[in-house]
């Protein structure tokens, strides 16, 4: 089956759960989040965070919040990834910001 044109990504929040939970009034109702400290996901309800039961490795969690992993900053361009957009290094194994 083809890549369908019409797709839009899905950007979730993201960060530490202290952090998620002290911007709880930055997030909507039913929206997902994803805390990197612990690999799981959750989603407001009521106004707080519930944990969904999802516990992700960070391969899968870099590949549901759309992080592409790429040797270095010219092959992360190369792979479409916009100057600013965060990209997972293979070569030194950590988070980077394309330049």
């Amino acid at each position: 089956m083809a890549t369908p044109s019409n797709r839009i990504p899905v950007r979730l929040a993201r960060g530490t759960k202290a952090a998620l939970d002290s911007s709880l009034s930055d997030l909507n109702e039913g929206e997902l989040c994803y805390a990197n400290d612990e690999d799981n996901l959750y989603v407001v309800e009521g106004g707080v965070l519930t944990r969904t039961g999802q516990q992700l490795d960070a391969s899968s969690a870099r590949t549901l919040l759309g992080i592409g992993e790429y040797v270095d900053d010219a092959a992360a361009g190369t792979g479409g990834v916009a100057s600013g957009a965060m990209y997972y290094n293979t070569t030194s194994s950590d988070y980077r910001l394309k330049s």
